[in-house]
């Protein structure tokens, strides 16, 4: 079983939603390796929070993965695994999420039941993997985690599907003598991953959209990005790799970074976690940003040094890190990984987030993590209405 496939059953577990048969499979996965291993590193990513040092104190998890292991899952653990940190706010437990809240509980109870602030009426999941591709005729195809949903035989494409439900080109010789533009775009409420016919890889983040050839034939291998990507650019000197972002431009030999370039953000972000990359005219290196204003894409983009890359790669982590965000930051998020539209209720209350959480929740753990900042959330369809707590 895939890394990917394990952490489903984690979360189906962590939301209550498993059925019986993929429950005894979690249960007789989770204590042999490497499955043990990656459960460590979910719980760390479900339970990780970033506080300022003076604020945080130190408390060993091995107590609450022996508790899921062994009254719940119904295994014994063999290891502890190391410590972590968390800050003993009161805001801790809403950031734990309410799903981890309930399972680590030993009866596995609803304890917000008929009290859930959107009890009322279905609960709204996170986002899943599902895409659409739009070929060069303009013809659509409809992806999920599986695939192509909607292929029908179609063998005129030059692509497969991954072991993890991604799309894959290959380059054969029909696609390099007829060459087309495709577009794979996520909706609001949807992500997905795709191999480039260069082997390039690249993850999409929900209501984004990358535009590319079926075969790099050319001297340049160009592609355009709308939205929020992460890129692993397959090494090839000699033809240089280069990502259109509207008026803005990176050129690339290989490399991997991250790049943010939502129409309605304020600037254009590119983060280089490694490799060398070129912004406009401006090279910068690891760990660098460059900043572009909307704009002012004709102006040198501004460097900063030192980017948060835990931060920057949370989204494609499966992680929210809300440390120093505002409150309509954290909702432009969750407008986009929900599918939900948000409004306020006068002023938007000033409130900067730290921590954060797992993509994986539902939304009503989203609302009682904003209760608990004096934060009112409530829900009319899919519509969040926010306000101050009175």
């Amino acid at each position: 079983m895939e890394k990917e496939q394990f952490s489903s059953l984690y979360h189906a577990f962590l939301e209550d939603r498993i059925g019986a048969a993929e429950l005894q499979q979690f249960r007789e996965l989770s204590g042999q390796q490497p499955y043990e291993q990656w459960l460590d590193e979910l719980l760390e990513n479900t339970v990780t929070l970033q506080f300022a040092e003076q604020e945080a104190e130190q408390i060993d998890l091995s107590r609450m993965r022996s508790h899921l292991l062994e009254n719940v899952v119904g295994i014994k653990p063999k290891r502890t695994p190391v410590k972590y940190y968390y800050a003993a706010a009161a805001s801790l437990l809403v950031l734990l999420a309410a799903a981890f809240y309930i399972w680590l509980r030993p009866e596995k109870t609803k304890q917000f039941a008929g009290k859930d602030p959107v009890s009322n009426q279905q609960e709204i999941l996170p986002a899943k993997d599902i895409a659409t591709l739009t070929l060069a005729d303009g013809s659509t195809i409809l992806l999920d985690s599986t695939g192509m949903l909607k292929l029908k035989g179609n063998t005129s494409l030059p692509v497969t599907t991954g072991a993890d439900g991604s799309l894959v080109y290959h380059v054969d010789k029909q696609a390099a003598n007829a060459t087309a533009m495709n577009t794979l775009s996520t909706p609001r409420g949807g992500q997905f991953r795709i191999t480039l016919p260069d082997g390039t890889r690249l993850w999409l983040n929900a209501a984004s959209s990358v535009t590319f050839p079926t075969a790099f034939n050319s001297a340049r291998r160009n592609i355009k990005i709308s939205g929020e990507a992460y890129l692993e650019v397959s090494s090839n000197p000699r033809q240089p790799f280069s990502v259109e972002l509207g008026k803005s431009t990176i050129d690339v030999l290989g490399t991997s970074f991250n790049v943010q370039a939502y129409a309605d953000d304020r600037n254009i972000t590119t983060t280089l976690i490694e490799g060398s990359v070129k912004v406009s005219s401006v090279v910068i290196k690891p760990g660098q940003q460059a900043v572009i204003s909307r704009g002012a894409e004709d102006k040198s983009p501004e460097v900063l040094n030192g980017a948060d890359l835990q931060k920057v790669m949370a989204w494609k982590n499966g992680f929210f890190n809300f440390d120093n965000v505002s409150l309509r930051e954290v909702m432009k998020q969750l407008e986009r990984w929900y599918d939900i539209d948000v409004k306020y209720e006068g002023a938007a209350p000033d409130v900067v987030f730290k921590g954060g959480m797992d993509r994986g929740v539902q939304l009503s753990g989203i609302i009682r993590f904003l209760q608990n900042f004096g934060i009112s959330a409530t829900m009319n369809g899919r519509t969040m209405i926010i306000s101050k707590n009175k």
